[in-house]
């Protein structure tokens, strides 16, 4: 007997087959880890399957959703190690500072591009790229339609682009 596949699950499928090998890798260099690696991509992939019909860009999302599970993954990590020895010590210090960079550098992009002047547009910005919020719960919050949320994000985004490839970051993913 053949069953139906949806279009969604579809979807899903292709962009898991695509996208696992980058997000795996990027989870592995992060944890140094396989097992904890491919715990951290499942938490992605399974995210992901609850938001994939409100997502536009699956890559950024994935690799923003990765970076969010891995700070997730080592904050429990901490909290049910009690005390972490010196080398694990070490290497979520080394990862706090290049996130820390990272961020400063995100920071001064979003402050020098001219686009978020009104200060909506970098509460935009923070709502969806940072705390995961959907297009829709975005302009809910600020008082806009989704298809409106949709569009200023897109243009914050590609500004931002620009202002990091003029600083010679070709990929986003290099910031992570």
């Amino acid at each position: 007997m053949f069953t139906r596949v949806d279009k969604s699950t579809l979807r899903f499928t292709e962009v898991y087959e695509e996208y696992y090998p980058v997000v795996f890798g990027a989870a592995y260099a992060r944890t140094l880890d396989a097992d904890e690696a491919h715990d951290i991509c499942q938490e992605v992939f399974t995210r992901y399957y609850e938001k994939s019909a409100e997502v536009i860009t699956p890559r950024t999302w994935l690799m923003g959703t990765l970076r969010l599970v891995v700070m997730e993954h080592f904050r429990m990590r901490q909290r049910t190690a009690g005390g972490m020895d010196e080398m694990v010590e070490d290497a979520t210090e080394s990862r706090r500072i290049s996130f820390r960079d990272t961020r400063m550098l995100l920071e001064e992009a979003i402050e020098k591009i001219d686009c978020l002047g009104d200060g909506k547009d970098r509460t935009l910005f923070d709502l969806i790229a940072i705390n995961n919020y959907t297009y829709k719960e975005a302009g809910i919050h600020l008082g806009m339609r989704e298809r409106q949320a949709r569009y200023r994000y897109g243009l914050v985004v590609s500004r931002l682009i620009r202002f990091l490839e003029e600083r010679g970051i070709k990929d986003l993913e290099e910031l992570l």
